[in-house]
């Protein structure tokens, strides 16, 4: 820790150069690698660790991207070993901004953020402890102050290895807080380079300058105050001028005629002008590029290649430039210290320095186009410097979205701050630019759970994209081009949100209703009928104030009371609604709902006035309002209903508030649905209406062209057939085998491991699904949402599997017999798994298939069933909906009577934790805990399908990747 010019990257470089020189002789001696953090980098997510990563490849000079990657590949097989290439490579390639060829691609696809993101958590110290194995490893941190937090927080993951392996961590900073709350960790040894000693200070400067005069040895001394930079500054400074020539009698000078400055800077400065007018400039323009500059960038500035050779040696001998390490960029060249580039830099007048800027981003973009979006952050700072407000504001966003897809909230935030401050200078406001970014920065703060924050930045987009949709609302339908939508006639009977049952109509009913919010494509709450909200009582109240002027598609207004009635009736037991359990969480409510308390009144939800709804829980429920977009919690039409009762849901009654509505003049001849004209929400699209034909939405009805929208389970070949019209459907489900772990021998961890560690996942996808269907690699919670942790799952390993069932067989633990059962829908995943046990672990395997569900839970827990087959689906996407039911000693859905205390300690503190990061920590730990260390059940595949969308149609914002299963009608965008 030390102040400028205390020498602190000297001290690295030296480190560097005499521990390197003692191990070159030896055979796996040892490894070091240092990364340097940047000025301008601290929003620049994950830039430190990207810069190590790069030094640990030893890339050539001039490495593309592709051969970047193809060296990182062989690095993370030589490191982790061919078997685990798949889970480890990807990750750190996407982190690096790499390519990926396409099988590795579609391990990654459709991860959320946040997955991606504890995985490379994981993975940073998996790699630096499989380096350790190998060597004693150095790594080093140049000027921490400026790391980005991505990067700081990989560090603090990295401090506890430092005791454990042989495994040094220096790191140069100079004392800010953000480095000296790193520097404040138990694992860290602070060394304060404190000013020079008098003696100390002496030494330096008679290396330097030998002979000096003594009264002109005491006036440097005393003028360098300690600060070895200065002072060898000094001393050069007199080189420079002469006067340590033997022909000067240097102690016949008095001291008021060496008129030296009193800063490093003025020092600098002075050396600089004493330069010839082209080593100088050349020395501006390298200012320009960065501390290490690329040769080919300054010869593009300088439009010389040959002359900038010959001033770089000239800069080089007078020592103000050294020679770099080579980069995938090519030959690189670097200041001798980050206050000469300063200097430099400081003496351009302003003009000049735009127009510099300016250049180096045209050469970034004109040397490397294949390194352009590993090159984002630098080309967003050279145009920002530059003054070109629209390609600054372009290559941030790209800079942005990365760090939002990693979760790097805190870098995300900082860039789309800055790009709306940067919004305000265009020429031509770009307000559909601004709204977009205040949606995105809404959803960092979403994925908080900072809702009022985030409610505040939603209210500022939907505010300027309202004209934008009455606009498009207005111009609906004139293309004359009509969506259609396949489904069969058993599921549009009717539509009532309380009682539906199949996904189908639910489908249907999630576009012709809509509750107090919504989500995303990427699983973000969004506000929807509620405008704004906020949560008091330590997460016990919740305040919901709805938008103005809402209206039910008969024209009556829609309050708050619509939902009190559609909540009391749904939990009412007569009416026999669906998926109520998830209002459990509400007070009162689940004493309604089995019958314990028949006053309605008695649930936690009322109307404070026409527009402002009040619910109470009974304990604090972060997923709370996850929940609320589920139909369940949809408003009801009171006034239809209590004048035809049941029948209001039926299509010729419903009254809806959602996007669209029923077409009473078409439905009975064309199954229409129009858009609804009294509709106030957001929506991306211009279709304005839609036919349902009564068919199967399979490929062959889309290929016949009765249908735009299809769904394909079985075809691995969709993407490659049809690939402009290809999008990934990802369902947020996982199928399962668990075990009966109160039976002996499936009680034995290692019984239950073997047995899992005997399957290979992709090969069983492969025969019964035809590849279509993900394997599961990760853990119970599916992969698109938050707390799915990618590559946990046991892998296949039969003679691990073997050698754990010869382990036990020696304490008299063996499997005589098993009795495997399955649920319906399983094809030939079964007889599959029967089959590898068999040849695998030589069991006798009976298998039972089909069974319904009554028997498989019955047959569970009298032990007649050892393992089951089934599946899990999400209701919403938060961890607490799937792992709690599952896995909790004290669930009902728990069928494998497996109980662990840590589990239920894990998932009970995180229910009601507000800390998302920490939450999300648990529900990880929690699933490796039940699906790794005790194996009580293991994921088999994960739901997912292709969809194919008819080219005129575009999905928004949706990407490639449809969550959820389904499409938002409002959101489908017709394009000639």
């Amino acid at each position: 820790v030390g102040e400028v010019g205390m020498g602190k990257t000297l001290m690295l470089d030296n480190i560097r150069a005499r521990t390197g020189a003692g191990w070159r002789p030896r055979v796996n001696g040892g490894l070091w690698a240092g990364g340097i953090c940047l000025a301008y980098g601290e929003t620049m997510s994950g830039y430190l660790f990207i810069d190590l990563l790069r030094d640990l490849l030893n890339l050539p000079a001039g490495a593309t991207p592709t051969q970047t990657s193809e060296r990182l590949e062989m690095f993370c097989a030589d490191l982790f070993g061919e078997a685990q290439l798949a889970s480890t490579y990807p990750y750190l390639a996407r982190f690096m901004g790499l390519p990926l060829p396409a099988n590795y691609e579609e391990r990654l696809a459709g991860l959320a953020g946040e997955s991606v993101r504890w995985r490379l958590f994981e993975l940073v110290p998996e790699m630096v402890s499989s380096l350790t194995e190998q060597y004693s490893l150095v790594l080093t941190v140049d000027d921490l102050q400026w790391a980005d937090p991505t990067s700081r927080q990989l560090l603090a993951t990295l401090l506890p290895l430092t005791q454990e392996r042989p495994f040094l961590l220096i790191m140069a900073t100079r004392p800010r807080q953000v480095a000296l709350d790193i520097a404040a960790n138990d694992f860290v040894n602070p060394v304060q380079l404190n000013p020079l000693t008098e003696r100390a200070a002496t030494d330096l400067l008679n290396h330097h300058a030998p002979n000096l005069p003594r009264h002109i040895l005491a006036y440097l001394i005393e003028k360098g105050s300690g600060n070895p930079l200065f002072l060898v500054e000094l001393a050069r400074t007199l080189q420079l001028r002469g006067l340590l020539s033997d022909d000067t009698n240097l102690a016949s000078v008095a001291l008021d005629a060496l008129d030296l400055p009193n800063s490093v800077q003025g020092l600098l400065l002075a050396q600089l002008d004493r330069l010839a007018i082209e080593a100088r400039h050349t020395l501006q323009m390298a200012s320009v590029i960065g501390k290490t500059f690329f040769n080919d960038v300054l010869a593009y500035l300088a439009g010389a290649e040959q002359q900038v050779a010959e001033r770089l040696a000239e800069l080089s001998e007078r020592d103000f430039v050294l020679a770099a390490l080579p980069t995938e960029l090519g030959e690189t060249q670097q200041f001798r210290h980050g206050l000469i580039q300063a200097s430099a830099y400081s003496t351009l007048l302003y003009e000049r320095r735009r127009t510099y800027h300016r250049q180096v981003a045209e050469a970034l973009e004109s040397l490397f186009p294949a390194s352009i979006a590993e090159q984002s952050a630098f080309l967003a700072y050279h145009y920002e410097q530059a003054d070109d407000v629209t390609q600054a504001i372009y290559y941030l966003q790209q800079t942005a979205d990365k760090a939002r897809l990693l979760y790097a909230h805190e870098e995300a935030e900082s860039l789309y701050k800055r790009i709306l401050a940067l919004m305000e200078k265009l020429v031509e406001p770009d307000e559909n630019g601004r709204a977009r970014t205040f949606l995105k920065l809404a959803q960092v703060y979403a994925n908080r759970m900072d809702f009022m924050t985030a409610q505040a930045y939603y209210e500022q987009a939907f505010g300027l994209l309202e004209g934008q949709v009455e606009r498009e609302r207005g111009s609906v339908g004139e293309n004359g081009r009509i969506f259609r939508w396949g489904i069969l006639d058993e599921y549009t009977q009717k539509f009532d949100p309380g009682t539906v049952e199949a996904v189908e109509t639910t489908q249907i009913i999630n576009n012709l209703f809509e509750g107090l919010v919504a989500l995303d494509n990427e699983w973000n709450i969004i506000p929807a009928v509620a405008r704004r909200w906020r949560i008091e009582d330590g997460g016990l109240r919740y305040i919901f104030e709805l938008r103005s002027k809402l209206s039910w598609s008969d024209g009556q207004s829609l309050t708050a009371h619509d939902f009190v009635f559609a909540w009391r009736r749904n939990l009412n037991p007569a009416t026999g609604a669906t998926f109520v359990d998830q209002l459990y969480v509400v007070e009162g409510a689940e004493a309604v709902h089995q019958g314990q308390n028949s006053d309605l009144s008695a649930i936690g939800v009322h109307a404070l006035d026409d527009l402002t709804l009040e619910i109470r829980l009974r304990n604090p429920a972060t997923q709370f309002l996850y929940v609320l977009a589920d139909s369940v919690t949809f408003p009801q039409p009171a006034h239809v209903i209590d004048a035809v009762g049941d029948a209001w849901s039926l299509p010729q009654n419903l009254v809806s508030n959602g996007a669209f509505v029923i077409d009473q003049t078409a439905w009975e001849s064309t199954r229409t649905i129009m858009a609804n004209p009294t509709y106030r929400g957001f929506a991306t699209g211009n279709v304005g209406k839609i036919e349902l034909p009564s068919v199967h939405p399979g490929v062959e009805p889309y290929l016949s062209c009765e249908i735009d929208w299809c769904r394909v389970d079985d075809q691995a070949n969709i993407p490659q057939r049809f690939p402009s019209e290809t999008f990934l459907v990802q369902d947020l489900m996982t199928f399962v085998l668990g075990f009966a772990c109160h039976v002996p021998p499936f009680n034995n961890s290692l019984v239950r491991q073997a047995l899992v560690q005997a399957l290979d996942r992709q090969a069983l996808v492969d025969a019964a699904w035809a590849g279509v269907q993900n394997p599961a690699n990760g853990g119970i919670v599916p992969p698109g949402m938050s707390g799915h942790s990618p590559e946990i799952s046991l892998p296949f390993a039969p003679k691990q599997a073997r050698r754990l069932l010869d382990e036990v067989a020696k304490s008299g633990t063996k499997i005589e017999k098993l009795r495997l059962a399955a649920l319906p829908g399983f094809g030939g995943t079964p007889a599959f798994i029967k089959q590898s046990w068999e040849s695998v672990l030589g069991i006798n395997v009976e298998l039972l298939e089909d069974v319904p569900a009554d028997e498989f839970i019955r047959g569970l827990g009298e032990g007649e069933i050892h393992c089951g087959m089934f599946g899990l689906s999400v209701g919403y996407p938060d961890p607490n909906d799937i792992l709690r039911p599952l896995g909790h000693s004290q669930s009902p859905f728990n069928f494998f009577s497996w109980s662990n205390a840590r589990f239920d300690q894990l998932v009970e503190a995180a229910a009601v934790t507000l800390d998302q990061g920490e939450r999300l920590r648990m529900y990880h730990e929690a699933d490796r805990l039940m699906v790794v260390e005790e194996t009580a059940v293991s994921p088999l595949y994960y739901l997912q399908a292709y969809g194919l969308l008819r080219e005129q149609f575009h999905l928004g914002d949706a990407g490639r990747i449809v969550r959820g299963g389904t499409i938002k009608f409002k959101d489908i965008l017709y394009v000639p």
